[in-house]
């Protein structure tokens, strides 16, 4: 298995390219929210996945999973 990925000029993860047992590649393009955003490194769509997050930069969906944060920042 071979694995290569494309970085944005801030060092964000653009895509991942897996090979697959055909000898071709699969890809998941990754994309952040807009400059000046709260949380711009932060990865708002992975391939067809949809994240969310809260004002704190917790996680909240994704991934088939809800989460939820207490004053801490720990995962309740």
């Amino acid at each position: 298995m071979t694995e290569r990925w494309s970085y944005d000029v801030l060092g964000n993860i653009l895509t991942d390219a897996t090979s697959t047992l055909n000898g071709t590649f699969a890809t998941t393009t990754y994309t952040y929210s807009a400059t000046g955003d709260a949380n711009p490194d932060a990865a708002t769509q992975v391939g067809s996945t949809t994240l969310t997050y809260d004002n704190d930069r917790n996680q909240l969906t994704g991934y088939g999973v809800t989460k939820t944060w207490d004053w801490r920042n720990h995962v309740v």
